[in-house]
């Protein structure tokens, strides 16, 4: 309960009143004076007290269909709009007519049961996360009469692990050697960039931007929801402009009709947004397991490691939010966790080292004298000499 001040586009004060009693809130906005909101904090309260507010009468206890559908015309500025239109239309199959006072825990239990023996655990965390949602939302409305979400404690299932995303050098090179030319393309600015799919997909000649210290790539309709840049090396630099040089484009003077021209084309000459043939058939013949197009940017993460690039840098040009996330797409192959391995031991080798002996037939006691280690330069044999 309380006044909270907010300015206004108009540069006008307005107070957002927020009065809670017996698990019943309502909210309103006051524009007058602080005077004024306190007025109505007060009647709001009495009201509350004697139960005479009009809204305590007018809560809606919705079917979980009706719901749904208000539901889904408010959310569909996400990305995972499509995801969750999905998620819906299997709630609706299973809660039907159900009301949201009647959904219960027993019930979504049932639900999830059912659905296990068709569908994976993940599936089934993502409907969960979208129901639980749903009523996370009804409970902070003054709209309806549903005052807690009875699915707030249920644990998600445990999930398989995720498909295998890591990319060696060599397969790299493998699949460059095998794919069509017009993949080719699309897997080395992949690999090269970071960038994602739909990313890749979409990418125009008018997000091209020619800068003093070389080229870069505009994103508007990011996942983040910002305009995000990607600079771009001398291998795709060339690759875009191979690309515009055959289709005869002048990327210092683009002319208006190119703006919205794709750059990456089908070998037919049209535009194409599923890669998945594609994908199966460069990994067949470079007899390689099929994994997920998202394996590119796991593999450029990786690589920029590689390469010596600084965390902090990575992390700008791949565009993630936070370095935890950034940290899962870096892998690191059974040589590179040897040499690091192998590099300790040369470091430690630098000088001489005092080991202690452990006594014969009474290992976990440690005998006081020490003796000293002598290492052979030649092969790098230690020698030890205990004096008995």
């Amino acid at each position: 309960m309380g006044i909270r001040t907010r300015k206004l586009t108009s540069g006008k004060i307005a107070y957002d009143v927020e009065v809670q009693y017996n698990k019943e809130r309502v909210k309103r906005t006051v524009r007058g004076t602080l005077t004024q909101a306190r007025r109505v904090e007060a009647r709001i309260l009495n009201e509350l007290v004697a139960g005479k507010f009009d809204l305590l009468r007018q809560k809606q206890d919705p079917k979980f269909n009706a719901y749904a559908a208000a539901y889904a015309q408010s959310i569909t500025w996400q990305k995972s709009y499509d995801r969750t239109l999905h998620s819906l239309a299997r709630l609706k199959q299973h809660f039907d007519d159900q009301k949201l006072s009647e959904i219960t825990v027993q019930n979504f239990i049932n639900y999830r049961t059912s659905r296990l023996k068709s569908v994976k655990p993940a599936t089934v965390n993502r409907e969960y996360a979208c129901l639980k949602r749903m009523l996370n939302l009804a409970v902070k409305s003054d709209d309806y009469v549903i005052h807690h979400n009875p699915l707030r404690d249920i644990k998600a299932l445990e999930e398989q692990p995720a498909v295998d995303r890591t990319l060696s050098l060599d397969e790299y090179y493998q699949l460059l050697a095998v794919a069509p030319e017009y993949f080719r393309r699309i897997i080395f600015f992949a690999c090269n960039t970071g960038m994602r799919k739909n990313e890749i997909v979409s990418l125009t000649f008018g997000q091209i931007k020619l800068r003093t210290l070389g080229i870069e790539i505009e994103l508007v309709e990011t996942k983040s929801g910002k305009r995000e840049y990607v600079p771009l090396n001398g291998g795709c630099h060339e690759l875009i402009q191979q690309i515009a040089g055959e289709r005869r484009i002048n990327l210092h003077k683009l002319p208006k009709k190119h703006l919205a021209s794709y750059v990456f084309l089908h070998d037919t000459g049209r535009h194409f947004r599923d890669y998945r043939r594609s994908m199966e058939k460069s990994f067949t013949q470079a007899d390689l397991a099929l994994r997920p197009f998202h394996t590119f940017r796991h593999f450029w993460t990786s690589q920029m490691f590689a390469a010596g690039n600084d965390v902090a840098r990575i992390k700008e040009i791949g565009r993630w939010g936070d370095l935890q996330t950034m940290l899962r797409y870096c892998h690191t192959s059974n040589a590179e966790r040897f040499d690091a391995a192998n590099n300790l031991g040369k470091h430690l080798e630098k000088r001489p080292a005092k080991l202690v002996p452990l006594r014969s037939g009474d290992a976990h006691i440690v005998r006081k004298q020490a003796i000293n280690a002598d290492f052979d330069d030649d092969d790098n044999i230690y020698k030890s000499n205990i004096n008995k």
